[in-house]
């Protein structure tokens, strides 16, 4: 297939690009450079085998948009964790069966017949494939022809066997041909690929939680048998487990990631700190304990309120506020002034940041040792672990370049990674024992 050829050629490009920098590096230290990179790698290979998977003239099946929905993490003497998320086909529709006064059984869906609808109970939910629903004689409703779909129920289950089958095969091929690219770990150090995140179908999983305990699972592998066997018999050294969670754990995990998303919501900032972007997620792992993501929002750049929108041009600056008043001021800068008012603007908007990121670290600390003892399920010996992206949807200025030194400032990491054993949340000085690692 081309695809895979289009792969194999990225790769060495890749493995090329590493050789002409070659460091003899410490068998017990972490090039975290070289590392980020490998892991960018593996993510968009995860991403392309999903893809090419894909029946041609189907819609999709994986629809992985881009890389940035299959997340690497690297966690220190452990290996490094992919999660790849349960994407459905956008073309599968449902509806509820519900029967008429006179006893005719219909779907709440409108301008839908079920050819199999009696195999069906009124109040349960029918699922269909829209590429098979077939168009037939229109119906008039209220004098205007409405266009009529023919469709047949088909077995949800056996939609999220076939998948779950289909991603295990293919997060196996991606062990086998391509996880020793992770050529930063140790022999003893895990490659684990989770199939957890549900990005959608939240009807169908909220209603029927046991599907997603019997739909996700792991799979993992040492870094030292893919290096050795080089994809040959790995599959047999390869484990596989669920990730079922038992309903005292799930509890006890959902508060925590309430109280995550509470306490970073934008209404509860002051408008100078970070903020997330969407709501947080987690990932528990029998014997490692449970990692949270969370993606967090710089500050944003202070606007005037008030205002819908503001025109400027050579002449001055015209503002229409909301109730539709407009003002005119006239334009007595000059292209100097002007810079240099942008640099000032700059300047102001990188120390928000500075500051709103030197007390985000704090936060987070404390954060997670005050709420991380509620956690009582999780073994003394087990982790908690924040995944913490920082990034931002807007154009913003980037906290890093040149100060008037000429020396090159700190740069706010993409990435955080915190964790601190379970045992040791209850000591005195808990803080101090959180490990950091900033990418």
């Amino acid at each position: 297939m081309q695809t895979f050829k289009n792969i194999k050629f990225f790769i060495i490009a890749v493995i090329a690009a590493g050789l002409v920098g070659v460091q003899s590096v410490n068998a017990q230290k972490v090039d975290e450079e070289r590392m980020n990179r490998d892991i960018r790698v593996a993510e968009k290979i995860l991403a392309e085998l999903f893809r090419s998977s894909r029946e041609q003239g189907v819609h999709t099946l994986y629809s992985l948009q881009n890389t940035s929905r299959i997340r690497g993490t690297y966690v220190p003497n452990y290996g490094v964790l992919f999660r790849v998320p349960q994407i459905f086909v956008t073309n599968i529709s449902d509806g509820v069966v519900y029967t008429n006064s006179e006893g005719k059984k219909s779907v709440m869906r409108g301008r839908v017949k079920v050819l199999n609808i009696d195999d069906y109970k009124t109040g349960e939910v029918v699922y269909w494939l829209d590429k098979q629903a077939r168009t037939i004689a229109p119906v008039v409703v209220n004098g205007r022809a409405r266009k009529v779909r023919e469709v047949k129920g088909i077995s949800i289950d056996s939609v999220i066997d076939g998948r779950r089958k289909k991603a295990m095969g293919l997060i196996k091929t991606f062990l086998s041909d391509y996880s020793s690219l992770l050529s930063q770990l140790s022999d003893n150090d895990k490659i684990v690929v989770t199939y957890d995140r549900v990005l959608n179908m939240d009807r169908l999983f909220t209603t029927f939680p046991e599907k997603l305990d019997k739909n996700s699972f792991m799979v993992s592998v040492k870094y030292g048998e893919a290096k050795s066997s080089r994809g040959k018999s790995l599959e047999s050294k390869m484990k596989v487990s669920t990730l079922k969670i038992s309903q005292k754990e799930r509890i006890q995990f959902n508060v925590f990631k309430r109280i995550l998303d509470e306490i970073f919501e934008r209404r509860n900032t002051d408008g100078r700190s970070f903020y997330r972007g969407s709501r947080s997620t987690y990932t528990y792992l029998k014997d490692f304990g449970v990692i949270y993501d969370l993606r967090l929002r710089k500050p944003r750049k202070n606007r005037r309120r008030g205002y819908g929108y503001v025109i400027n041009d050579n002449v001055g600056t015209i503002v229409i506020d909301d109730g539709g008043k407009v003002t005119k001021t006239e334009n007595k800068l000059s292209d100097k002034e002007r810079r240099a008012k942008r640099e000032k603007e700059k300047a102001a908007y990188n120390k928000v940041v500075k500051e709103a990121y030197a007390q985000l670290e704090k936060d987070l600390k404390k954060h997670m040792v005050d709420y991380g003892r509620t956690l009582r399920s999780l073994s003394p010996n087990e982790m908690l672990m924040f995944n913490v992206r920082l990034s931002s949807s807007y154009n913003y200025y980037e906290f890093y370049g040149q100060n008037e030194q000429n020396k090159k400032e700190e740069r706010v990491p993409r990435l955080m990674v915190m964790s601190i054993k379970m045992s040791d949340l209850d000591s005195n000085n808990a803080e101090s024992k959180i490990s950091i690692k900033k990418y």
